[in-house]
């Protein structure tokens, strides 16, 4: 297995393609070409995207790209912005119940939930910068898991945004 990326090319030049038998082994000849699976392209071209955004083929210092990592904190910058989209957001989630017990009473707490859905997003969209700028560096299982936890997060991040849109745009209605 290739160290650098993790394809199935051995030393030899010969590319060796696994079945669901492992007994089973087909072999193609060195000449032939074996495309890449997408999420494969699709990350080559993200981290190529990605480098080029925060600077990671200028020659050092790359400020940018440091800021994004968190060298000048001492730790990764990543693992400190995702406590703010989960923990706004649960204190959201908190501000809808109140609410809907008692939407006459508590009008408060609508208003509470959408400062704290605004908040969770500012916070996820830092996450998401150092999260790409983390992942930019990565390569073979991690590289998968990384785009994998992006695409997912990604999703969550838009799906709040929905939430904030129909929030902003909808009157609350109260039954009284």
């Amino acid at each position: 297995m290739c160290e650098e990326c993790g394809c199935q090319v051995q030393q030899t030049g010969i590319v060796a393609l696994t079945t669901s038998d492992p007994a089973s082994e087909s072999v193609s000849s060195p000449g032939a070409s074996t495309r890449q699976p997408f999420a494969e392209r699709l990350s080559d071209q993200l981290q190529h995207i990605i480098g080029v955004l925060i600077g990671s083929n200028r020659k050092p210092p790359r400020r940018f790209k440091s800021f994004l990592n968190g060298t000048w904190l001492g730790h990764p910058l990543h693992p400190v912005l995702t406590d703010i989209p989960v923990g706004a957001w649960v204190i959201t989630a908190i501000f809808d119940i109140i609410w809907l017990i008692s939407p006459v009473s508590w009008a408060w707490a609508a208003r509470g939930a959408e400062v704290t859905v605004i908040i969770g997003i500012l916070g996820a969209l830092g996450a998401a910068a150092t999260g790409f700028a983390d992942w930019s560096d990565t390569y073979g299982s991690e590289r998968s898991v990384g785009l994998n936890h992006a695409i997912f997060n990604s999703s969550a991040l838009l799906l709040y945004i929905i939430s904030l849109v129909l929030r902003l745009t909808q009157s609350p209605k109260v039954h009284l």
